[in-house]
């Protein structure tokens, strides 16, 4: 809420001519480098090499603000040059040209990241490997004019065109100038990271601030006045707060002379200050005078506070030099809501088990007569009733802690109750609602046996063949051929949450080691939704991968031309991977974090999203599961085709390699029954 200034102090700054100069600083960047898969760190290089489609380098740039103080921005502009040398030289225009702020939330780049060290594979989780970045949770901040329309991009061609050394991209506008000033009040570093968000393989060089050059490194422009105010309330402005809060604090304005204090007078209470424009204590009561700290307790006398209510504060602050810096007003709304301990976890359960989920919270007003209430989301959300003989709802209090705890159970679960749910809980002062959680219901997605058709023996995924894939005798009765010229097949979307993990397995006979050659290829196009199981180039090593790239994991020399292999990738929810050939492992490896939960609208068996060969062989018996196999589950799916097989030879099988200690292994040891090697023999006696 904006103060509507009181008349007395308005003449007073007119008195003192106390007026906010603004004034405009080019700052050059403080660190900046470029991430190319694989490789790196580029931090001492002149420039920043920006390459689109699946190449996908980026670079990393960052201004420091922290020196200019507590100051109120209106306008900016960052401007980048081009430089000659990168690998191409290719024409600058707003399509290949995007930018990012990057929001300072947890699992990102640090803010204060070192150019020496930064690389693709120490990045935070806003990078994804491909454009755009990861625009989910706030990570980042779009800044391209091609999706933001309070963006510009202005570009000013080199001397040769808008190909050569000295042309400029300058991006502005409002939403620039509010991601700077968030930054101002969070530390004051501000980071951008510039891509190429066009598919094609265009490339150029953006000067970094090693370029011998000066005019062309990076530049950010700004426009500011120093804050003449009190800011960066907490509570927020308009925030909504719980019952408990007891504490006010604030950022005081710069001194005009450094050595001056700054001393402030906190005003607080019911009214809304904008109706008392004469009132020297705004309508509020003074409940901190002549203070230099930057927070207060409210008065005990004021606690707790009233539920269902707004409250008004300002803090006027006074500069020894300047005087009186009237504050803005600012106001909180106290819910007494129920307030919310902990949020249900997600669970991931088989089919006929039953999932539990629990969210605690606290309320100082009486529980509304049936509540809490849990819903499961959809279009629209559907309550869950205990009328439903798989459903129980339960509510219980703990007196030492004060806390609820409702409990939701789903009994003999199904796929159809594969959803997300949340609870909901009421008192006479208003409703809160947790954040929903994901119930993953674990079983077997799809099934393919490939005796006649390409069809889902599960009915989830039937597939349509490309070409003139044609069946005959494989594994476990038919299979499919795939001549490696035209043949493949396309599956529907879906395959969208793997969060419990994924099982992939397949029998195989290819016929030609194809260039990266796939079994499965999930994905949304080229780009960072891909799944894929293949073969590794043209070796024999089998790769499972999936973004960020690479999360690969090889089984070296696994792939054998001409011969029927079984081959299953199993990973777990915490992201622990397993490669077995023929019911045994053969690699193993660790992700750290699972393949995104989205919707893949581009799938293929025997193709690639990308413009890699095509599988040439058979194919048998593939299957996916939305949680990892154990390796008893494994031997199981192996051993149903194969029949029993040594998976494990005991260690007193010495005889026949039977897989078992029986007769002919105790004849043996028997035999051997007293033979000695001691010397002298009577050692032996």
């Amino acid at each position: 809420m904006k103060k509507i200034l009181v008349l007395t102090s308005i003449i007073l700054m007119i008195l003192l001519g106390v007026t906010a100069q603004a004034e405009t600083i080019a700052l050059g960047s403080d660190a900046d480098t470029y991430i190319r898969g694989g490789n790196g760190p580029y931090g001492s290089d002149v420039l920043m090499g920006i390459y689109g489609g699946s190449y996908d380098f980026s670079g990393y740039l960052r201004f420091d603000l922290s020196s200019l103080g507590g100051i109120e921005i209106t306008d900016a502009s960052l401007t980048l040059t081009v430089t000659g040398g990168y690998l191409r030289n290719d024409t600058l225009v707003t399509g290949r040209f995007g930018l990012y702020a990057l929001n300072n939330v947890a699992g990102n780049t640090p803010q204060g990241w070192d150019e020496s060290t930064l690389v693709w594979e120490t990045a935070g989780a806003e990078w994804t490997g491909v454009v755009p970045m990861d625009l989910t949770g706030a990570r980042v901040v779009d800044m391209d004019m091609e999706t933001n329309p309070n963006i510009t991009e202005t570009i000013v061609a080199g001397p040769g065109g808008a190909w050569d050394v000295g042309t400029t991209m300058t991006v502005s506008g409002s939403d620039l100038v509010a991601f700077l000033q968030g930054r101002v009040n969070d530390g004051g570093l501000a980071n951008f990271i510039a891509t190429n968000p066009d598919g094609a393989l265009r490339a150029y060089g953006l000067a970094s601030k090693e370029n011998a050059v000066e005019a062309h490194r990076p530049i950010l422009e700004i426009t500011y006045s120093p804050i003449k105010h009190a800011f960066l309330p907490d509570p927020a402005d308009d925030a909504m707060v719980p019952l408990d809060l007891t504490k006010l604090s604030w950022s005081n304005p710069d001194p005009n002379n450094p050595t001056d204090i700054i001393t402030s007078d906190v005003y607080f209470g019911i009214n809304d200050p904008n109706l008392y424009p004469l009132d020297p204590d705004h309508g509020l009561t003074l409940i901190a005078d002549d203070i230099t700290a930057t927070e207060v307790n409210i008065p005990a006398a004021m606690l707790p506070l009233s539920a269902s209510t707004t409250y008004y504060w300002v803090v006027d602050c006074t500069d020894p030099n300047e005087g009186l810096l009237p504050g803005e007003f600012w106001s909180f709304y106290v819910s007494g809501a129920p307030e919310i301990v902990a949020d249900p976890a997600a669970a991931a359960k088989f089919e006929t088990e039953t999932a539990d989920f629990s969210a605690i919270f606290t309320t100082d007003a009486v529980i509304t007569t049936g509540w809490p209430k849990w819903y499961r989301v959809g279009d629209p959300d559907t309550e869950m009733l205990d009328s439903d003989t798989d459903v129980a709802i339960t509510l219980d209090y703990d007196s030492g802690t004060g806390e609820y705890t409702s409990s939701l159970s789903i009994a003999n679960l199904e796929a159809a109750d594969e959803a997300s749910y949340y609870c909901e809980i009421s008192n006479t002062n208003g409703t809160t609602q947790t954040a929903s959680t994901k119930l993953v219901v674990k079983r077997m997605l799809a099934y393919w046996p490939f005796d006649s058709d390409p069809n889902d023996l599960l009915d989830n995924y039937d597939g349509v063949a490309t070409g003139d894939p044609v069946y005959a005798p494989g594994k476990v009765g038919n299979g499919i051929v795939f001549d490696g010229a035209d043949d493949y097949i396309t599956l529907p979307s879906g395959f969208d949450d793997f969060s419990a993990g994924m099982t992939i397995s397949v029998w195989a006979n290819p016929t030609s080691a194809a260039n990266w050659a796939r079994f499965i290829d999930l994905g949304n196009g080229e780009g960072p939704d891909v799944i894929l199981f293949a073969r590794f180039g043209t070796s024999n090593t089998l790769r499972f991968d999936f973004a960020p790239w690479p999360g690969a994991v090889d089984a070296a020399d696994a792939l054998a031309l001409n011969v029927w292999q079984m081959f299953v990738l199993t990973m777990d929810e915490s992201g622990n991977i397993v490669i077995y050939k023929d019911g045994f492992p053969v690699q193993t490896g660790t992700v750290t974090s699972l393949p995104p939960v989205i919707t893949r609208t581009s799938n293929f068996i025997a193709k690639s999203n990308w413009a890699d060969a095509l599988y040439a062989g058979m194919m048998d018996d593939m299957r996916i599961y939305n949680y990892g196999l154990t390796a008893d589950g494994v031997a199981d799916l192996y051993s149903d085709v194969v029949g029993d097989y040594c998976r494990e030879v005991p260690v007193y099988d010495m005889v026949n390699d039977d897989c078992k200690v029986n007769i002919d292994d105790f004849a043996y040891l028997a035999d051997l029954w007293l033979d000695c090697g001691f010397y002298p023999d009577a050692s032996c006696e």
